[in-house]
């Protein structure tokens, strides 16, 4: 656990405030003055956190939590814009880098990413935007069966007892 003090140099704050967002910024200043063994782990986080989010913006705020002694915790959140899938190998190199190894020290401190998740919307939208992603032939759709299971193309003059006889092997039935 940090030791507590009081009356933390303003330029020290400002300094941080060049670093990270804060987010009610009252609470935050009010959190690193009383912890102000945080501002040295703050400014080392901040050059770490940036190997793995070089132009990500950084946030503070105070959250409250049942983790600390006090009852709240300084949080930093980096905006990892866009999907979740793209930030998450980033944020588990910086967890393996240097949180995993610093984060016993600083019991009054967590790090999450914040993923800008775009809003659910019509699944016909997410369907639509996912055309012409997967390679395939032109006529996949039209002849599914011929590609999945070797039936004879539609394109053929077989009829339906034909194919669905070659699909299930049934060699006797034709």
């Amino acid at each position: 656990m940090v030791q507590k003090f009081l009356n933390l140099p303003a330029a020290v704050v400002q300094n941080l405030q060049q670093l990270f967002t804060f987010v009610e910024a009252d609470k935050v200043k009010e959190y690193i003055e009383n912890y102000p063994g945080l501002v040295a782990f703050l400014q080392e986080a901040y050059v770490e956190i940036r190997k793995c989010f070089p132009t990500k913006q950084l946030v503070l705020k105070v959250r409250a939590t049942n983790r600390t002694d006090t009852g709240s915790e300084l949080v930093i959140l980096i905006q990892a814009i866009g999907k979740r899938w793209q930030a998450t190998p980033n944020f588990n190199q910086f967890k393996n880098d240097w949180w995993f190894k610093t984060q016993q020290q600083y019991e009054e401190v967590s790090i999450y990413p914040q993923y800008d998740e775009a809003e659910p919307g019509d699944p016909w939208d997410t369907i639509e935007s996912m055309i012409g992603t997967v390679p395939a032939p032109s006529d996949w759709s039209a002849e599914h069966d011929h590609y999945i299971h070797g039936t004879p193309k539609r394109g053929n003059d077989t009829t339906l007892f034909e194919r669905s006889c070659y699909a299930r092997n049934y060699s006797s039935c034709l």
